[in-house]
């Protein structure tokens, strides 16, 4: 499962997923910018459990989540996004958000 409320997401452990994130307004990447998607366990924590780079297209960006991306530990964790733009000028849209795995009974594997 994977639900997305705004900037929360809640997925179960192990699922796999994509979700698309649109850019408006003036701040909106050109094609071919670097989006910078993390994924930490804390807001403070200086360890990054997964990163993404991906290039925007549009002034959209698809974010996959595999199996290893949400093999985690039950619980809460954090993501943000980052825009770096073709000038090195790197903007960061959002406040961090709710990463949320989610329990399951089974095991796929």
């Amino acid at each position: 499962m994977l639900n997305i409320d705004e900037r929360r997401i809640d997925v179960s452990r192990g699922d796999t997923g994509m979700f698309t994130v649109t850019f408006t307004g003036q701040d909106a990447p050109e094609d071919n910018c670097t989006v910078l998607i993390s994924l930490k366990k804390t807001k403070d924590a200086e360890e990054i459990i997964w990163e993404k780079r991906l290039a925007v297209s549009n002034h959209m960006i698809t974010v996959t989540l595999t199996s290893d991306d949400t093999n985690q530990d039950y619980g809460l964790y954090w993501w943000d996004l980052r825009i770096i733009f073709r000038d090195g000028t790197v903007y960061t849209p959002m406040l961090p958000a709710p990463f949320k795995v989610l329990e399951v009974i089974g095991d796929a594997s």
